[in-house]
């Protein structure tokens, strides 16, 4: 399904920018979007972007390891985060181009937070011939994608007490499913009902994802990385090229990265931005 979905996904996207940035006023989100404006790069900026990175490329929580747990041997691993890497953040690009445009041209505020999808997409679809059809289609489609995106973090847990605890797939994932279900209803409610009980001056999907994103990732990244750097080298270097199957020419740069460079860079841009 993942197969069908998610391209049809990405045509809707396609759309969608071409509509957003023939609105009226749309240049002004075009400029705001792709100028860059070097002046306000500071900690906080820069701690926000890593969370973004963490929490869209699902690192420092263990989907990413869970996955290619299921990888056949001969899966060429570093190709395959290249591929997945650069499959993120053209799809990332292409959403930006889709909201910013239409935040400037209906004069939303961009630094709304994550539900500023929510608002900008449904006044775009209500611009568009067939607008309700779309806006169905798309959002169908988002839902998918979440749910699949969901699977993933899911599936962590799942695995997990499957291999250390012996229980069964099926009673682990409708027990943890449920769980984290109910645990995500607070932030749903707070885009409603809930919009007036904030956190630190954050309804509290904003402060989750705060808390998740700028804090909680950024930890697991740097508490992983020492872990594969000085306890599980050796291993992660022959899981990385398929029990040799392939090369690793960057595997000394790698280690250094893992033992060094990544965990403190990553804790410098943490407390920084805190």
């Amino acid at each position: 399904w993942c197969k069908m979905l998610i391209p049809g996904l990405v045509v809707i996207l396609l759309v969608l920018i071409v509509r957003s940035v023939t609105l009226p006023g749309a240049w002004k989100g075009i400029q705001f979007y792709l100028a860059p404006d070097f002046s306000k790069i500071d900690a906080k900026i820069i701690n926000a972007a890593l969370g973004q990175a963490f929490f869209s490329l699902s690192l420092g929580m263990g989907c990413i390891m869970t996955y290619a747990s299921y990888f056949p041997r001969e899966e060429n691993a570093p190709r395959s985060v290249i591929w997945i890497t650069s499959m993120d953040t053209l799809i990332a690009f292409l959403a930006g181009l889709v909201v910013m445009p239409a935040v400037f041209a209906f004069g939303f505020d961009p630094a709304a937070g994550p539900g500023l999808t929510f608002v900008t997409l449904p006044a775009v679809f209500a611009k568009m011939p067939f607008g309700a059809f779309w806006a169905m289609l798309f959002f169908l489609l988002l839902f998918f994608a979440a749910i699949t995106s969901s699977i993933s973090i899911l599936e962590v847990v799942v695995a997990y007490f499957i291999d250390e605890m012996g229980m069964a797939r099926r009673r682990a994932a409708v027990l943890f499913g449920a769980i984290i279900f109910l645990l995500g209803i607070p932030s749903s409610l707070s885009l409603g009902k809930w919009s007036s009980f904030t956190i630190m001056g954050k309804i509290f999907l904003d402060f989750m994802d705060y808390i998740s994103s700028n804090i909680m990732l950024p930890l697991g990244g740097i508490f992983i990385s020492l872990f594969v750097g000085w306890f599980f080298w050796e291993r992660a270097l022959v899981e990385a090229t398929s029990d040799g199957l392939y090369t690793l020419g960057w595997a000394p740069l790698w280690k250094v990265v893992c033992r060094y460079i990544a965990p403190v860079a990553i804790a410098w841009i943490l407390i920084s931005g805190l």
